[in-house]
């Protein structure tokens, strides 16, 4: 964070996380792939954060810096809680709600773990799109997987991945049938850096609410 003469703003640097990437690019190879290099990941966070800001009120982008050794990114600081440090399964509906209006609207996340969802007064913001893109069935049901696994390995209670689940197949409409069922399919977490125990449980999970069950 940066305080200024007009408040406080988010500094991104995408060198120095560019390490993070490699593990996620060999684990999602043969279902999905991530972009590693800085230049590549702030150019799509560009480009993602304002195409989606009429659907996620994504922040504003103040200024970006780039050269061959520099790729940042200052941007207007969203205030609100992050849905993965809330325990309030109203917070986790409002993520699960954006979630699916991003992709009614045709485009994938890419990294949809829950402290990127910010909640506020009016609903959720989504404050990161670096590995977004456009949308297909098989994008959105990774969307789902890796939001819910990563909710669980930071220790939310699954009643709240419940909840925001709940909440995107209300919003989500016809697509969720598709969606659930890749979702549910273990082909897809042999991917996943999960135990065993929780990839059965949200496969499990998945399967519940294609179903219905509540």
């Amino acid at each position: 964070l940066c305080e200024g003469p007009r408040g406080r703003a988010a500094v991104k640097e995408y060198t120095r996380m560019a390490v993070k990437w490699l593990p996620a690019a060999a684990l999602g190879r043969g279902y999905v792939s991530y972009r590693v290099s800085p230049k590549s990941r702030m150019a799509a966070e560009y480009r993602y954060l304002r195409l989606l800001r009429p659907i996620a009120r994504t922040p504003r982008i103040l200024e970006v810096c780039a050269d061959y050794t520099t790729s940042v990114m200052v941007r207007e600081y969203v205030e609100g809680t992050p849905t993965l440090s809330s325990r309030d399964p109203g917070d986790w509906g409002a993520a699960g709600r954006l979630l699916a209006r991003i992709h009614r609207a045709g485009y994938a996340v890419g990294d949809p773990n829950p402290g990127n969802f910010i909640v506020d007064d009016v609903g959720a913001r989504l404050i990161d799109a670096e590995q977004a893109r456009p949308l297909d069935d098989r994008a959105a049901a990774w969307d789902l997987a890796v939001f819910a696994a990563y909710a669980r390995f930071m220790g939310a209670p699954r009643d709240l991945v419940r909840a925001a689940l709940e909440a995107y197949r209300e919003e989500a409409r016809g697509l969720w049938g598709r969606v659930s069922r890749l979702a549910a399919s273990p082909r897809l977490w042999v991917h996943l850096s999960v135990t065993p125990r929780v990839a059965l449980e949200l496969q499990q999970l998945f399967r519940e609410l294609a179903r219905g069950q509540a």
